[in-house]
């Protein structure tokens, strides 16, 4: 596709684009682009790679139940207005690393078939992936989340990856169905905050709450070491309402495997900034066996979690993991990828 180049830049630059319904049989590319109007791909198909990297999008950028079958990319991409991917369908993998929203950024009811990469991403108004499936080594390290986040019903094959991520001001997360490890570790929570979700384990080490949270558990076992808290937590074992999403976190478990009674916290809390000293956690509104539970682990210093070390898939990101998979190589400590994503978690048992 021919484009008009910014003279002063020269990079292709389009007004107001339409591609609803497009079909691209091969490769496409819109890499540094600048859309200074609406730019729409509306139910498109893109057959090989699609590539948007460094593209700019000015106004609303639309890819409402675009079907990717191969890489889609956006890395470093810049979203200026709202930008929708409901119901996109992203066969192949797709990464935003270091991508910004500064619009309304909507991903609802998208399916993710292969990993996903979200690391870095700045999301400045709201951001929503209600309903999402995702099916890969699914990433969101050091994502900054500035407004809402909603992850409503949206649900993980594997493990969720949130390490280091920033919630300025999400009132709530979830309900989340995670069948590996949700991650939190390192991230930060600015405001009051409740979390819903079901999983195997949720990984919070020298995560930082800086005001008020409830974890509204299910399944999970919660790693709470080294942990910083402004207020007391509070830990709450029970069915979890679906909030109109069509999925009950309480119910979240795998045919054929007994779900879990109890919540389980392990690992040593640090409070107040103090690591090492007793967890402020508290439970309510408990099954009596989950309250047992947390009423027991009270001072978690007689609880230390045994310390994973970092899989293959951790350490050399995602993309590495993959292949070497495909290879059949043994795995190798060393660098990381530059999507900041990590793989399978050592040890998390599955719901």
């Amino acid at each position: 596709m021919y484009t008009l180049r910014d003279s002063t830049t020269g990079k292709p630059h389009v007004g107001t684009a339409r591609f609803d319904e497009a079909t691209f049989s091969g490769p496409a590319s819109f890499s540094r682009a600048a859309f200074s109007g609406d730019a729409s791909f509306t139910s498109a198909a893109f057959s090989g790679d699609a590539s948007f990297n460094g593209t700019a999008f000015s106004a609303e950028a639309r890819f409402e139940e675009t079907a990717f079958s191969d890489d889609a990319s956006f890395d470093q991409a810049a979203f200026s207005g709202p930008a929708s991917f409901d119901q996109a369908a992203f066969s192949g993998p797709a990464s935003f690393t270091r991508a910004a929203f500064s619009g309304e950024a909507r991903f609802d009811g998208a399916t993710f078939s292969r990993p996903a990469w979200f690391g870095k991403v700045t999301f400045s108004s709201p951001a929503s992936f209600s309903g999402a499936a995702f099916s890969g080594y699914d990433s969101f390290v050091q994502a900054t989340f500035s407004a809402e986040a909603r992850f409503d019903g949206a649900t993980f094959s594997g493990n969720a990856w949130f390490d280091e991520a920033t919630f300025e001001a999400a009132s709530r997360l979830g309900p989340v169905v995670c069948n590996g490890t949700l991650i939190l570790s390192g991230a930060r929570f600015a405001s009051p905050v409740t979390i819903e979700v079901a999983a195997a384990r949720l990984e919070c080490r020298g995560t930082r709450w800086d005001s008020q949270a409830a974890l509204r558990l299910r399944h999970a076992t919660v790693d709470l070491s080294d942990g910083v808290y402004e207020y007391p937590l509070s830990g709450v074992h029970r069915e979890v309402a679906d909030h109109g999403s069509g999925v009950s976190v309480g119910r979240a478990t795998r045919a054929g495997r007994r779900p879990v009674s109890t919540v389980k916290i392990i690992g040593r809390s640090g409070s107040g900034g103090m690591p090492g000293s007793a967890a402020p956690v508290t439970a309510s509104r408990c099954d009596p066996s989950a309250v047992g539970t947390l009423r027991d682990r009270g001072r978690l210093g007689d609880a230390r979690a045994a310390v994973d070390h970092p899989s293959p898939e951790r350490t050399e990101g995602p993309r590495r993991a993959v292949a070497r998979a495909a290879s059949g190589s043994p795995g190798r400590a060393g660098g990381t990828d530059d999507r900041e994503a990590g793989g399978d978690r050592a040890g998390g048992p599955a719901l």
